[in-house]
């Protein structure tokens, strides 16, 4: 019995005369069977064709993590694009993965290298890029370690200097204390520490180092995340759809109204719409809900900023260090 996969750039698919059972790995993607565009590949194609420098003032907002996959197999620098950002480390060390089998001329999906992270072995089914035939390989996870090494090498070399307290140039002279305390390891933890030590109050930055509970007992599991502080807009918004019931779009609303030392012309009408979703008194409301979510809320920073920010001072580490790739 054959199956037809569909591989992102090969819309066509391939027919493969395996049987099911050998198919461990869920390899279609998107879902959508539809190619993609002809404007959106040739975009692509004409990007990898350019320097970073020359992308500089280009918009990548409308990037999906499939769009920096391909256009990382047709120019490996962009992986270090300061726009890529957006992609978290599972997709990065995919992409990696994909970059690898590529350059051995063999070509497999981005979920399908998504998979291969969390395996001990397997056999895949992929296509060969220059025969455009079926192909089965074997991976086990010592293979994956293995082409992964230098990328893990990076990020271990690049969190033990920002660890070390004395990144003079990266980070500011306020944020090198911090960052050494609390021996960041990744990107993420790089990202909260901005976001929470950035100009303005500090008042939760001890929550955060302690790992305190979150203030707001409704939201204790939503601020796991960010050691038991409504560090983001979004957290804060969640949080507040739970207390109210209100759709997403209100939440913002409301955050937006509410977060300032002044509230807005909506904070009476809040008052009342947590009353009665939680089925508590005025009073109740201040003490317990609103107002420990009001100060998280009037602190709580857009994610994506930050995101951008931990990036960049990534990248300047690697080049700190002349680990930054040529590009």
């Amino acid at each position: 019995m054959s199956k037809k996969i569909i591989f992102k750039g090969n819309p066509d698919g391939c027919y493969l005369p395996f049987e099911p059972d050998l198919l461990q790995l869920d390899l279609q993607e998107p879902k959508s069977t539809e190619p993609p565009s002809d404007s959106r590949t040739k975009q692509i194609e004409e990007l990898a064709k350019l320097s970073i420098k020359e992308t500089r003032n280009f918009c990548f907002d409308s990037f999906t993590e499939n769009d920096w996959a391909e256009l990382c197999l047709r120019n490996s620098s962009f992986l270090y694009h300061p726009e890529s950002y957006c992609l978290n480390n599972e997709a990065r060390q995919a992409i990696v993965l994909m970059i690898h089998f590529s350059n051995k001329k063999i070509r497999i999906g981005f979920n399908c290298a998504k998979h291969l992270l969390k395996i001990l072995t397997c056999e895949i089914v992929s296509y060969d890029i220059e025969t455009a035939l079926p192909i089965k390989i074997g991976v086990s996870k010592k293979d994956i370690e293995d082409i992964l090494a230098p990328f893990q090498q990076e990020q271990k070399t690049v969190f033990d200097f920002l660890s070390s307290g004395d990144t003079q140039g990266i980070l500011s002279d306020s944020l090198q204390k911090e960052a050494a305390e609390l021996a960041i390891s990744n990107l993420t933890e790089l990202q909260n520490l901005l976001a929470i030590y950035r100009p303005g109050p500090l008042q939760y930055f001890i929550d955060y180092k302690n790992n305190s509970p979150c203030k707001l007992l409704l939201a204790q599991d939503i601020a796991e995340e960010t050691r038991g502080v409504l560090l983001y807009h979004d957290q804060c918004e969640l949080a507040l759809q739970r207390m109210t019931g209100c759709t997403p779009e209100e939440a913002e609303f409301f955050r937006q109204d509410n977060s300032g030392l002044l509230k807005g012309k909506s904070y009476e009408l809040l008052l009342q719409r947590i009353a009665k979703h939680q089925n508590v008194s005025l009073d109740d409301v201040w003490w317990n809900y609103y107002n420990p979510w009001g100060c998280y809320a009037r602190y709580s920073v857009p994610r994506k900023y930050f995101q951008k920010r931990a990036y960049i001072d990534y990248l300047r580490t690697l080049k700190k260090l002349r680990m930054l790739p040529k590009m």
